[in-house]
């Protein structure tokens, strides 16, 4: 036990008390929550991780260039092309392209392997009452700029307010200029909407992410006056938008925002067409439920998109291959213990072949006209006319960052990329 200075002791007799408490406690053999880490008796927790796919992947719900990236955002294309690489991922999607300049210098930067999404500016909201026609023109030029899609981060129904000073509700008629600009251009919507359920429950010890919340609390929607019912309003917004532009193809982020609710998202996948959904960010979530997961994944396996929301740290790639590709039982869905979002095991759900290879390629490259899967070798890499497998290095784009110039997004996206946490989403409130 740390030694206390005399004059600290001599300041307040309560410090004595608080000693002799704590000398108790230790002596029943109590020990805080924060050093619990129980490691299950082996070779049960104990299951081999899959380190490649067993086909192709194309990421299409990361961060390479923002806040979120961290490290990676100033370190060579070649570097991280090649730890994608490493895991077979074939093309990556950079949801944080923004617009204007920035967005055209990451595209003439990238290469090919790297699809960039353009973004809002949430501010435009209080600048003009036809903020959706603006953005829909900005989405244009995004798109002629060469973005692949666009980007929607959860700041829309949780923090974007008009120039009234109004919540701008995900239904908000005056972005229906937005939607349809998306549909017009044939580019994909990856919309972000709403938190986990447990973001708007009391912080209290029955919520189950508790610890994720004490080190977040920006998280804690239901202490800055939302709730539970607030959260399915939200999510109803967000269904209204794809019912009312069935043009539109939208990607719901996260699962739709319904990771502990499969049968609620297969009935929105059922009446909407015009809706996928990706699986970043929702291991944790998808992993305790496999047999649940994986009739979902089999019986809307041509809607599902694979992400992970995990920049370019790949391990975490690995488990989500070991979640997908096997049956391993009761082992970790993160890198570190214990894991962010909550103290539970995940367990495999063995998906067959033709599933996993329209979750891992399939529906992304029918999405995005990439090349078919017949024209990849085994390691992902696409063959030139000679036979010759090309990539990123060899096109020249070995010594160049991610973020050119070093910059960061601006505007609310920066302070959503910022905020973003560990393994589960995107920012904690925007």
């Amino acid at each position: 036990m740390p030694r206390v200075s005399d004059e600290l002791l001599n300041a307040s007799p309560f410090v004595w008390r608080a000693i002799r408490r704590l000398k108790r406690e230790l002596a029943r053999g109590e020990l805080l929550l924060r050093e619990f880490e129980p490691q299950p008796p082996r070779p049960l927790g104990n299951a081999p991780t899959v380190q490649a796919p067993s086909v192709p992947v194309v990421d299409v719900h990361n961060h390479l260039s923002g806040n979120y990236a961290g490290r990676w955002r100033t370190r060579p294309v070649a570097e991280v092309i090649a730890q994608f690489a490493s895991v077979g991922v074939r093309f990556v999607v950079d949801l944080d392209g923004g617009w204007g300049a920035r967005l055209e210098r990451l595209i003439q930067h990238y290469p090919p392997e790297i699809l960039v999404f353009a973004g809002v500016d949430y501010d435009s909201f209080s600048d003009s009452p036809r903020f959706g026609e603006v953005e829909a023109r900005r989405l244009m030029r995004s798109v002629a700029a060469g973005a692949r899609g666009l980007k929607v981060w959860k700041t829309l129904g949780l923090r974007a307010r008009d120039g009234t000073g109004r919540l701008v509700p995900v239904d908000d008629r005056r972005l229906d200029p937005l939607w349809e600009a998306a549909a017009d251009r044939r580019v994909p919507v990856l919309i972000h909407v709403a938190d986990p359920p447990a973001f708007f429950a009391p912080f209290d010890a029955r919520n189950e992410r508790w610890e994720e919340l004490r080190a977040e609390p920006g998280d804690r929607l239901f202490e800055q006056g939302w709730t539970y019912d607030d959260y399915l309003r939200l999510l109803e917004q967000f269904e209204a938008v794809v019912d009312r532009h069935r043009d539109t193809t939208f990607i719901g982020a996260h699962v739709a925002g319904r990771a502990e609710d499969l049968p609620a998202v297969g009935r929105l996948l059922d009446r909407y067409p015009n809706l996928m959904i990706d699986v970043g960010g929702r291991l944790a979530e998808l992993g305790r439920q496999p047999y649940t997961a994986r009739d979902f994944l089999v019986n809307y396996a041509h809607r599902v998109l694979f992400g992970t929301d995990a920049a370019a740290d790949v391990a975490i790639h690995s488990l989500y291959y070991t979640f997908l590709e096997t049956r391993a039982e009761y082992f970790s869905y993160f890198t570190s213990e214990p894991p962010p979002q909550g103290r539970w095991r995940i367990y495999g759900v063995g998906l067959d072949d033709a599933t996993l290879r329209k979750i891992y390629y399939e529906n992304a490259a029918a999405l995005f006209g990439l090349p078919p899967l017949a024209q990849l070798d085994h390691r992902g890499e696409r063959q030139s006319v000679d036979g010759s497998a090309t990539n990123a290095v060899q096109r020249g784009h070995h010594d160049k960052a991610l973020d050119p110039e070093g910059e960061h997004q601006s505007n609310a996206q920066a302070d959503d990329a910022s905020n973003e946490g560990t393994g589960g989403g995107e920012p904690n409130l925007q």
